[in-house]
């Protein structure tokens, strides 16, 4: 992983770009950008901004705060080109390492919570060879299945 540093109130606007491009993904139910400059810097008064950057451009962040004795890390975003390499996970140990190093349990992320599994929720022959779920195609007689384990499709 490229190395880390501390990003600068002068970072917050080419940090803010990182984060709207990570987030896209968003914006068919967000309308417009996840936040702006001004929020960013808002963040930076509180806590930290951990960056990599790629030939001078910001292209992987997470914000780290100290809150009390617990370490709290968010806005984690990878440029979009650099997904698939494992660049999140090596962000969020990086955090991680950081509060160690400052005597604290494991970060956490306020939102989200260990998933419980609940069993498959399409029928086998939708699951892939990878073992992801492959979603049905619109128009399909699938698309129309409920996907909650205790709501069942009635033919009429």
């Amino acid at each position: 992983m490229t190395p880390l540093r501390t990003a600068t109130a002068a970072d917050a606007g080419a940090v803010a770009a990182l984060i709207n491009a990570a987030f896209k993904v968003e914006r068919f139910f967000i309308e417009g950008d996840r936040t702006n400059e001004d929020e960013v810097q808002a963040y930076m008064a509180k806590g930290t901004f951990l960056l990599a950057e790629q030939d001078g451009a910001p292209v992987d962040c997470v914000y780290v705060e100290e809150r009390g004795d617990r370490g709290y890390f968010g806005l984690l975003a990878v440029h979009p080109a650099r997904h698939g390499k494992g660049l999140g996970r090596s962000l969020i140990q990086a955090a991680e390492e950081r509060f160690r190093r400052a005597g604290m349990p494991r970060g956490r992320h306020p939102g989200r919570r260990p998933a419980r599994r609940a069993g498959p929720l399409l029928p086998p022959s939708r699951v892939r060879g990878d073992g992801n779920r492959a979603l049905p195609r619109r128009g399909s007689r699938d698309a129309a299945l409920p996907f909650h384990p205790h709501i069942h499709a009635v033919d009429a």
